[in-house]
Order: structure tokens, then C-alpha cells, then sequence
């Protein structure tokens, strides 16, 4: 999931892909990761898009899509659950407090 989280990706796909029921692969994510497919789908994609936004290389629109939200209302709903601000005011946090250093 690493490589492909950016990608449109299911719990079908993976099921598919590791010849698992689904039952049983959402079972595994619950059961070690203690999140569900989605959530950690979430997680990982929010943690990309954080990345990309500390590097300040594209816009909080590009980045959503970047890291395969295709939605930028999910994005932001999603990104402000596991950061506690939007996407914008993480953007713009970071980048004060680096001109502040600098």
C-alpha cells in the first residue's frame, strides 16, 4: 500500500490482490493496525500530503490530489480529523514559523 496509496484503492483491490475475502482482510486491518481499511488509507495519505505541504512544492489542491483524495471536501474533512487544522492553516503554520526563522 506504501506505493500505491495515491491510487484509486479498495478493499475489493486489496482482497483481490492477496486472494482474501474481505471480511478477512478488514478482520487483519482491525485486528493489528487497530484501524479500519479506510483509516488507514486516510492516515497514510494525510501523512503524504503533510509531507508535501511542509515542502511548500504545490498548491493544497494538488497536493490533495497528489496523494489520491478525489475529493478536496474528503481531503479537508479527513486532513483536519488527523491534524486538527485544514490543510490551508497547516500550509500556513508552517511556513510562518519558517519565515520566522529565517
Amino acid at each position: 500500500m506504501q506505493q500505491h496509496f495515491m491510487e484509486d484503492i479498495s478493499l475489493d483491490d486489496l482482497s483481490d490482490h492477496f486472494n482474501y475475502s474481505k471480511s478477512r482482510l478488514s478482520h487483519l486491518f482491525q485486528s493489528q493496525l487497530h484501524l479500519t481499511f479506510t483509516e488507514f488509507l486516510h492516515a497514510l495519505r494525510c501523512r503524504h500530503a503533510a509531507a508535501l505541504l511542509s515542502e511548500q512544492t504545490q498548491s493544497v489542491a494538488d497536493t490533495s490530489e497528489t496523494v489520491g483524495f478525489r475529493s478536496i471536501s474528503t481531503f479537508y474533512r479527513v486532513f483536519k480529523k488527523q491534524y486538527g487544522v485544514s490543510p490551508c492553516d497547516y500550509y500556513n503554520q508552517i511556513h510562518e514559523h519558517l519565515s520566522v526563522h529565517h
